[in-house]
């Protein structure tokens, strides 16, 4: 570290008097100015281009002529003189700072891309733990990142969490501070800011490939890896369309293979994940029967589903369609065609997506085919997680009345239905009788893909 004595500065004796025409010694940090004056180097610019005298001569006033600058700690002594005789009014044998004592050290020479280089202006020997290192990036970083100052060691550069930093997150012309850590050997990035928010979604809609029992297409989009820590959150970015094959083992890339393990089973639901290996920034998509652990493929450590698909009794995929958050079945599915269920509630799966709770999307109909005069029917659709109550006019569903005895009645309704992870709801009507039918179609169901948790 570079100390400056400013030419202005007034060396006086111990009455305050000016130390004319004195001489100031700048030595060997430790030892006698004097006696080291002549083995010290100072100079007379901040750069360290030009040397000065040593020792100093100053004026009338007790000032240098010029301003002093010495690397690293020194000693220092200011003698008066009078004729040929010198006498000692100031010594200190610990002046200055140097790099090993600095609690903060700026860098020059900054170079690398990830393997990043730089100077403290002085020889520095050990890193000291705590001490931290500002410097500006000469490139944006394609991988993780290690930085060697004054040849001491190359460390690695860590962020939260002792995550290694991914490409990119150091960009040209950044400042950056770092810390040093002596426990784990290596610098904390301290200053790093998370940009990327959690839930984070745009675009990525799925539909069916060109193969449209087998592949999935998923359109160019952007979201955020669903990782707890938010620090850590990575964005995942996709470029191109990129088409993967349900009925293939996982390989990288476009048109491959994207089952995440197995080989695809009949009548089953698939989650769809986006994933990233962090230390090259490859982003792809796999197939996964887990909503929340797909196996992810060997480097693979950010993921965040994206949607869900089902396969048929032969094992091809469902067709559908994506709009946004909606998933819409080509034609609805009639899960439920139950004559005279009874009054108490009936557990029913549903043509929507297991292991997650989502919302589903339905149409209900109820409909009596001899009702007595005067009597009314009701079904009430639930999500199973509520109290079940009985069909009655404040928690029904659908409610008719029939005036005349002998005469047919209905009703139809559009829901909107919490499931549980297994797909289920609950139903139950308010009259037993053996003209009652229920019916409930699964038009599709509404995800939301980790954008709100």
């Amino acid at each position: 570290m570079t100390s400056l004595l400013n030419e202005h500065t007034q060396y006086v004796d111990a009455a305050g008097d000016p130390i004319a025409n004195g001489k100031l010694y700048i030595g060997t940090n430790g030892a006698d100015p004097v006696a080291t004056a002549g083995v010290t180097t100072i100079y007379s610019d901040r750069a360290l281009t030009t040397s000065a005298d040593n020792p100093q001569t100053l004026d009338a006033n007790g000032r240098t002529t010029d301003k002093i600058a010495v690397v690293g700690k020194y000693s220092i002594q200011v003698n008066s003189v009078v004729g040929a005789v010198e006498t000692q009014e100031y010594q200190d044998l610990d002046a200055g700072s140097s790099a090993a004592s600095d609690a903060v050290l700026a860098l020059s020479s900054v170079a690398g891309t990830n393997a990043i280089t730089g100077s403290t202006g002085e020889t520095l020997t050990a890193y000291t733990d705590g001490q931290l290192f500002v410097f500006k990036t000469a490139n944006e970083s394609t991988g993780s990142v290690t930085l060697n100052v004054d040849a001491v060691g190359a460390k690695t550069v860590i962020k939260r969490n002792n995550q290694i930093l991914f490409p990119g997150e150091f960009h040209a012309s950044q400042t950056v501070v770092v810390a040093y850590n002596s426990t784990n050997d290596n610098f904390e990035w301290i200053n790093r800011t998370a940009i990327v928010a959690p839930g984070l979604i745009f675009g990525l809609t799925l539909s069916n490939g060109t193969d449209t029992s087998h592949d999935i297409d998923i359109a160019v989009g952007q979201c955020s890896s669903d990782n707890a820590g938010a620090d850590d959150v990575q964005t995942m970015d996709l470029a191109a369309v990129l088409t993967k094959q349900i009925d293939a083992a996982w390989a990288v890339g476009d048109d491959a293979g994207g089952l995440d393990t197995g080989t695809v089973a009949n009548s089953t639901w698939y989650h769809v994940f986006l994933i990233k290996r962090s230390d090259t920034g490859v982003v792809d998509a796999l197939f996964s029967t887990s909503a929340t652990t797909p196996t992810m493929p060997t480097n693979y450590d950010f993921q965040r589903r994206i949607g869900s698909v089902l396969t048929d009794g032969s094992a091809n995929i469902t067709q559908f369609l994506q709009y946004g958050d909606d998933f819409l079945w080509l034609s609805n599915v009639a899960d439920v065609v139950t004559a005279n269920p009874g009054t108490s509630q009936v557990t029913e799966a549903m043509s929507v997506p297991t292991g997650l709770a989502i919302k589903g999307l339905f149409t209900a109909n109820l409909y009596d085919t001899d009702v007595a005069s005067g009597g009314s029917n009701i079904l009430q659709v639930n999500e199973l997680a509520r109290t079940d109550n009985a069909a009655n006019t404040q928690h029904g569903t659908i409610v008719y009345g029939i005036p005349t005895t002998g005469e047919q009645g209905g009703g139809h309704a559009t829901l909107e239905v919490w499931t549980n992870t297994s797909a289920q709801i609950g139903y139950r009507v308010s009259t037993s009788d053996a003209g009652i039918t229920v019916i409930i179609n699964t038009k599709g169901w509404t995800d939301t893909r980790g954008r709100l948790s």
